[in-house]
């Protein structure tokens, strides 16, 4: 499903996409000769430049899709693309997101391997708008089925509250609620903290029993449950992103390069 379109070019001369273009490039990586780096300015939209040794040095920087018609793409390293089914980028009062009707919207993410590890911790950070707060909702549901091996957040059955829950089989591991965190048609940015033994996890702390399975996952969705009782997200979603215990993507999605 890897759609991406690399771009190459020189730090001394190139011409670069634009800030906002129009076929939704976003800076990926580089690579640098004589043992240089740079980082990428996503302010300005520019590199900026670290340890170049002498006036031969040169960069590729690569640029990637954040989206098309058909797929939404990880922008981290692991290529766990989507699909969309209903769902659409909408502009949003000059901010894109992805639009969710409430209705049958959603995006199919691809399976996620058992090599990603859960249980050393990991940090969730979203941005979101809710339209209306359709019961047990989801901003994500990563997981094998109805209460299979389920990781997800939702606003809580249909009150403003969000919560966070996971699953090892059936059994729930860490669930934690924030009540009244939800703003109807307010734009809000979240972030949950998941640690292990004494260590915060939003309202809840793991235990040493309470591991999740690294396993495959093959039911993972943007905006629908897992649950055939629950219904569909209605909002936008600006971007997802989720990073393991030492800041590493597990994977990010954004559709908005303003």
């Amino acid at each position: 499903m890897n759609q991406k379109n690399d771009l190459s070019t020189s730090i001394a001369f190139y011409t670069m996409p634009q800030k906002g273009n129009s076929d939704n490039l976003v800076y990926e990586k580089n690579k640098c000769t004589n043992n240089a780096s740079i980082k990428w300015d996503y302010d300005n939209w520019a590199p900026l430049v670290k340890n170049l040794t002498n006036s031969k040095t040169k960069c590729q920087i690569y640029f990637q899709k954040m989206y098309d018609d058909k797929y939404l793409y990880d922008l981290s390293p692991n290529n766990y693309d989507g699909t969309f089914n209903g769902a659409i980028v909408k502009d949003d009062n000059g901010k894109k997101g992805i639009f969710f009707d409430g209705t049958d919207d959603y995006i199919d993410i691809v399976d996620l391997p058992s090599t990603i590890d859960w249980n050393g911790g990991f940090t969730i950070e979203f941005e979101a708008k809710w339209l209306s707060l359709n019961s047990w909702s989801r901003i994500f549901d990563f997981g094998n089925g109805q209460a299979n091996d389920n990781i997800f957040v939702a606003n809580y059955g249909t009150n403003n509250s969000l919560n966070f829950d996971s699953r090892y089989g059936d059994t729930s591991r860490g669930n934690s609620t924030a009540n009244a965190a939800i703003t109807l048609k307010e734009t809000a940015y979240f972030k949950i903290n998941i640690y292990k033994n004494n260590e915060l996890i939003f309202t809840k702390t793991y235990n040493v029993t309470d591991y999740l399975n690294n396993i495959n996952r093959t039911e993972n969705f943007l905006g629908k449950s897992n649950w055939t009782a629950d219904k569909y997200f209605n909002g936008y979603i600006y971007y997802l992103k989720i990073l393991d215990k030492n800041n590493n993507l597990i994977l990010w999605y954004n559709v908005d390069n303003n």
